[in-house]
């Protein structure tokens, strides 16, 4: 997947929350007559590439979040402090887990 189809699945927000909806909040009704169909081609289905977009994502997120959180265990306090201790190597971690897509696109959200 390239930086620019990236971009277009991400800009899909109610993917998650639609998801969400979909499989936590299903009212009891809904949920029996859900059951009763005999065609699942009838359900909407998950777009597969977008949730797997979304997870990759969130890997690398919770991947250059844990570099940050090494360097709070340590004494770092503040971004400024955080920013300032860390290494070549952790710089170098941190660009391999982007892997070409800007390190705010990764951390912020959809």
């Amino acid at each position: 997947m390239t930086h620019g189809e990236a971009q277009n699945v991400s800009t899909n927000e109610d993917w998650l929350e639609r998801l969400h909806r979909d499989v936590l909040d299903v009212p009891a009704e809904e949920a029996d007559v859900r059951d009763e169909f005999s065609d699942r081609a009838e359900l909407e289905r998950i777009n597969y590439a977008t949730l797997e977009f979304e997870l990759e994502r969130t890997r690398k997120r919770l991947a250059v979040w844990d570099i940050f959180l090494a360097h709070m265990k340590a004494g770092a306090e503040t971004w400024d402090e955080i920013r300032h201790s860390l290494t070549q190597e952790d710089l170098d971690q941190i660009t391999a887990i982007c892997d070409g897509i800007p390190l705010r696109e990764i951390l912020l959200e959809g």
